[in-house]
């Protein structure tokens, strides 16, 4: 089963913070024009790290998502936030850029991006 996965129940997704590895979240919607400019990313990302971190999407426009969404304090998408053992590590908010992703998977992983597992 691929990690990355859109899921609509907010009860599956608060269950995530009881997992060792880290989570990287993808707020969304599909409305969004900024949100898909980065999926392709994201779906890169998921590929190249899928053994060592989950991928999530989350779309804000599915049932279900409100908790979350409130939860996680999303008030612009896209949104992405990493969480390990259940603490929030990197939220961001910004401009999200290869860059700005890539250091906070160095920053969840506490080392260079040549450290982290990479499947091929």
């Amino acid at each position: 089963m691929n990690k990355l996965q859109k899921r609509s129940s907010s009860k599956y997704l608060f269950n995530f913070e009881n997992e060792i590895t880290t989570t990287c979240l993808l707020f969304t919607a599909d409305w969004c024009d900024a949100c898909k400019d980065i999926e392709q990313l994201f779906n890169d990302k998921n590929r190249q790290y899928k053994s060592s971190i989950n991928f999530k999407k989350i779309n804000i426009d599915d049932e279900d998502t409100d908790y979350t969404t409130i939860q996680y304090k999303i008030v612009k998408i896209p949104t992405i936030i990493l969480v390990e053992n259940g603490k929030i590590i990197n939220y961001i908010n910004e401009k999200i850029t290869e860059d700005t992703l890539n250091n906070a998977i160095i920053s969840a992983n506490a080392g260079p991006l040549e450290n982290v597992i990479v499947n091929k």
